[in-house]
């Protein structure tokens, strides 16, 4: 019954002119119907204001569950979802493979008041990093240091990943490279909004690479 709570709350935050973003995780499950999905959205008329953004993203393995959203099968879908959502005339937001643990504003918290720099987090209380109530402790501000091995500082794609999500990468191993999902996102995203033709496309794939 959240669905429909959800899509309540979006209607009427609609209407109130608020920048609102739609983040929409893509695992192995649902990879299908986020098409479905995009035109139902739109068939509710919640974007008149231009002031929804749809940010498209893959579902990250972690602790609690294991996903396969990084395998090419399901990347691949992207192409069809970015050119629809384009196509319906929505704000698209680009994906980056960044890190919530390295960002100084991004946190999550907890019911009882702990803060958290990655939701993944949230609930493990030896790795919180303070609470609501007394502020940040020392695991903070460790998090916030530098964690880019040599092979990633020297990386073309260092702008977009920053290292990649350092939760992730204790899950696949800290060797983990993003570099083919970035690849493919990046041009599914770029030739979609921009609608090239094949010609251009097969460039762009070139420049990406």
């Amino acid at each position: 019954g959240t669905f429909d709570k959800i899509m309540n709350n979006i209607e009427i935050l609609s209407k109130k002119n608020i920048i609102l973003v739609i983040r929409i995780n893509i695992d192995y499950e649902n990879s299908k119907y986020i098409v479905q999905l995009l035109n139902y959205i739109y068939n509710k008329n919640i974007n008149r204001n231009k002031n929804i953004v749809i940010q498209i993203a893959p579902v990250d393995p972690s602790d609690f569950y294991y996903s396969d959203s990084y395998n090419k099968e399901i990347l691949n879908n992207y192409y069809e979802i970015y050119r629809q959502a384009f196509t319906l005339g929505f704000n698209v937001g680009e994906w980056h493979r960044g890190c919530s643990l390295q960002s100084k504003y991004t946190m999550a918290v907890d019911p009882e008041g702990y803060i958290y720099k990655c939701p993944s987090h949230a609930g493990k209380k030896d790795k919180n990093i303070g609470d609501v109530y007394n502020g940040f402790n020392d695991r903070y501000y460790q998090y916030l240091e530098s964690h880019l091995n040599d092979r990633c500082k020297v990386c073309k794609y260092l702008g977009m990943c920053n290292g990649g999500c350092l939760s992730v990468n204790e899950i696949l191993g800290n060797d983990y490279c993003y570099e083919s999902i970035i690849k493919i996102i990046s041009e599914a995203y770029i030739t979609s909004k921009y609608q090239f033709d094949k010609k251009q496309t097969k460039r762009i794939k070139e420049l990406i690479d």
